[in-house]
């Protein structure tokens, strides 16, 4: 399911490990050690607003799954709120 929502969403083949590998590299070297963690706000923003669409339990643990992908892109509390954000949508879509 995850590598049919990459597809849908960035119309690419999904990332092998060795791209996850390349992935982190960059990021680590093209931020400085301040601003490591700082996705854009609008990241968090987005994954809530796909939490709160999805209409299947698979479609939202597909998108949990992405963002447990990169977890080194997010802020320690902004990662917590992500995770908090999904978990009460999860319960929804399995009653």
């Amino acid at each position: 399911m995850l590598q049919e929502l990459i597809r849908t969403v960035l119309g690419v083949q999904p990332p092998r490990q060795s791209d996850l590998i390349k992935w982190r590299r960059r990021w680590r070297k093209q931020h400085d050690y301040t601003s490591k963690k700082q996705a854009p706000n609008w990241w968090a923003q987005f994954f809530t607003q796909e939490f709160l669409q999805a209409t299947s339990e698979s479609e939202l643990y597909s998108w949990g799954e992405l963002v447990e992908l990169i977890p080194y892109a997010f802020h320690q509390e902004t990662l917590q709120d992500l995770r908090q954000n999904y978990r009460p949508e999860k319960l929804l879509l399995c009653v």
